[in-house]
Parts: C-alpha cells; sequence; structure tokens
C-alpha cells in the first residue's frame, strides 16, 4: 500500500537525508498546496487528474530526452526551497493523484536520481516555475526562469532543438 509514498521515502533514507532538506508534506498540508500548483499551473482544478502535464495552460519549453535528470544538476542552486509532486501510480491514495513533498533543490535532484521510471514534477516554493519529466521521456520547463535556463542548459550540452518551444508532448 502507498507504493510510490514509500519508494520516494525509501530513496530519501537511503541518502540519509534530514527532514529538513527532503521530506512529505504532512497530510494537513498538501491539499491547498496541490491547489495552488493547479491553480498556476493547469487549465483544471481537479486534482485528481492523471497527467498534470497534459493539463498544463501553458507548455512552456519541452523536449524528447533519454534522461531528463542529466539536466537538472545545474538548473538552480542546492539550496532553492521545492515542492515536488509524483503522480500516484499504484492509485492508493484517497484524495487527489499526487504524493506532496518538500525539500531543497539539491535532495530532491538526489532522491529523483536515486530512483526509477517516475514522473515527477519540481514546483519552487514562489511557484514562478515548475520542471516536469513524464513517462515519455519528455522534460518540461514553465515559468521562468526555468524555461531559459533549460534552454541554455540543453543548448551547451547538445544544441538546441530549433522547436523546442513547438513541439506537443500530448498522449
Amino acid at each position: 500500500m502507498y507504493e510510490t509514498a514509500n519508494k520516494v521515502l525509501q530513496a530519501a533514507r537511503e541518502l540519509k537525508l534530514e527532514s529538513k532538506a527532503f521530506r512529505q508534506v504532512r497530510a494537513v498540508q498538501w491539499a491547498p498546496v496541490l491547489k495552488m500548483i493547479f491553480e498556476k499551473f493547469a487549465n483544471t482544478s481537479e486534482t485528481g487528474v492523471t497527467w498534470l502535464w497534459s493539463k498544463l495552460k501553458n507548455h512552456g519549453v519541452h523536449f524528447q530526452t533519454e534522461n531528463g535528470l542529466n539536466y537538472l544538476d545545474s538548473l538552480f542552486e542546492p539550496e532553492t526551497e521545492v515542492w515536488i509532486l509524483f503522480e500516484d501510480w499504484d492509485r492508493t491514495k484517497k484524495n487527489g493523484n499526487y504524493w506532496v513533498f518538500e525539500g531543497n533543490y539539491g535532495s530532491t535532484v538526489n532522491v529523483l536520481n536515486n530512483m526509477h521510471c517516475i514522473e515527477y514534477y519540481i514546483v519552487d516554493r514562489k511557484i514562478n516555475w515548475i520542471i516536469i519529466e513524464n513517462h515519455h521521456d519528455i522534460l518540461i520547463a514553465v515559468g521562468e526562469p526555468a524555461e531559459s535556463r533549460l534552454l541554455e542548459v540543453k543548448s551547451a550540452q547538445q544544441g538546441t532543438p530549433s522547436d523546442a518551444k513547438k513541439k506537443t508532448f500530448r498522449d
């Protein structure tokens, strides 16, 4: 039961992260956080939807990648405070479809590097930007400075595709 959340917590434990660096948002807090994120980025307020990335108001910058985590390390300072959402793949959550965690960006990237095959949504605490990697290996950034930083990193690593802002990522 609660396989997705337990896998995330196990990954954090294996890294010996302190709770101030990475933790699950308490039961009384996750719903308002999720609501704020959906209000800012989604074209629906229904937090039980599958694939938030397919409900974005703004498509931002997005491109196919074999491993989106290769782009994350240098985007933001490790101490940047973030929320991170994980889709409830095993469908055990009673309300909503996302497990909500919080911590710093560096620890979040470390946890993601310690996991496999999981959709994630990293959101800065001011709710200015969101970074997503979906199950189609599409890396998405919406909001500044995430969009411009992702394009810079992509350009430095492989050259930016001319259609990076125009491609569709819907199923």
